[in-house]
């Protein structure tokens, strides 16, 4: 039996030995706290939140590889019950508009196994997903490298009964070369 919990952690080392290798012109590690707007058919609150880590790599300045990893809550806002959680694994390809003012656009679409932990347990599955969305890095500020990154994407999960759900994500990219 394979452990779920290592999966994302493994498969993140081994994109990174790669990326390395054959891809080491730019890489960059990506922080996303995110707001989700869950797909009212989930039987969820409509809200909940979570977070993204990404590991980037390109070989020039328009295509980027990044293998994502997450993590959300999806409220239920029910006393005697608990919240769904959600993790997942993907690999997104991301395209970067040509920009001269302070930040650049990107458009991105990826697919990845995603694991919805429900009640009651015997629902709990692992799914594939789809997500696609825009976004905006801004340029470093300051003497740091740092940049602050912002993105809308929609994740189509197909758990159950197929859901759309939309995620809202502001928060860091740091470059690594």
């Amino acid at each position: 039996m394979v452990n779920v919990r290592a999966v994302p952690a493994a498969t993140l080392l081994v994109l990174a030995s790669l990326s390395t290798a054959s891809y080491g012109e730019s890489l960059h590690v990506s922080v996303l706290p995110t707001f989700i707007g869950a797909d009212t058919d989930r039987g969820t609150d409509n809200s909940g939140f979570g977070v993204r880590a990404i590991y980037g790599w390109s070989s020039d300045e328009h295509w980027v590889w990044e293998a994502q990893a997450f993590y959300n809550v999806l409220e239920t806002d029910k006393d005697d019950f608990t919240d769904f959680y959600q993790s997942g694994l993907g690999l997104d390809l991301r395209y970067n508009f040509s920009s001269d003012y302070g930040a650049t656009p990107y458009v991105l679409a990826g697919l990845g196994l995603t694991r919805n932990d429900v009640v009651p347990d015997s629902n709990d599955k692992t799914a594939v997903f789809g997500n696609a969305g825009v976004g905006l890095v801004f340029k470093e500020f300051g003497d740091t490298r740092i940049k602050v990154r912002t993105e809308f994407r929609f994740l189509y999960d197909t758990f159950q009964d197929n859901y759309l759900d939309w995620q809202l994500g502001l928060g860091f990219e740091f470059p690594l070369r």
